[in-house]
């Protein structure tokens, strides 16, 4: 980025971590970054009725009483979606029923599957191909989980909580800007799967 320090005015970053990692990496001063947070529509994300969030439900195979958790991101390394389905694997073993939704694109798809069928999940991880339409994604969900340790900033965290949909996500820079712990959102340990099972049980427990 140094080569635009001649050229540009004013930089804008999403959040107050990613200017501390431009301020580190840069010559720039202070005031040439600004922090812009992302938004989203609340016109668009947003609450559906109990009718319309029972239709799409029924087309990802929910049982009434299954808690209901979702992933959706690209299922690469940094995202840490292993995380995600350890804590899967952790919950089989608890006495509550649940299911998981992991929706977008598959880059890791085949070690997806192969963890799937070897730890017997096939009952409780829907694999879901891209999904045009989050808000009804979002609220299908009794909680929206979001894992990676490598983020500028979260967006589809923001959507889910603009749906009322609980959250559960990691606790890095960058995220914990604006999911705060027991505010909008439960945080859990960067890479520890058995502390986002934990995370997962307690919110079942609300």
């Amino acid at each position: 980025m140094n080569m635009f320090r001649n050229t540009v005015d004013l930089f804008l970053a999403v959040s107050q971590a990613t200017k501390n990692k431009i301020l580190q990496k840069t010559q720039y001063t202070e005031d040439r970054i600004k922090v812009l947070y992302n938004f989203v529509d609340l016109k668009k994300f947003k609450k559906l009725s109990t009718v319309d969030i029972d239709s799409e439900r029924k087309k990802y195979w929910i049982d009434k009483d299954d808690f209901v958790l979702g992933f959706g991101a690209r299922f690469i390394k940094r995202k840490w979606w292993q995380e995600f389905v350890n804590s899967a694997n952790n919950l089989k073993k608890k006495w509550f029923n649940f299911k998981f939704l992991m929706s977008w694109d598959w880059e890791d798809k085949n070690a997806i599957e192969n963890y799937i069928v070897q730890n017997d999940l096939q009952n409780n991880i829907n694999l879901i191909w891209y999904i045009d339409d989050m808000t009804s994604f979002y609220n299908c969900l009794d909680c929206f989980v979001f894992p990676s340790h490598v983020e500028a900033l979260w967006l589809t965290g923001i959507e889910a909580n603009a749906c009322w949909c609980p959250v559960i996500a990691c606790d890095i820079d960058w995220l914990n800007e604006i999911m705060i712990d027991w505010y909008n959102a439960l945080l859990f340990k960067s890479q520890d799967s058995e502390d986002l099972t934990q995370k997962i049980i307690q919110l079942h427990q609300v």
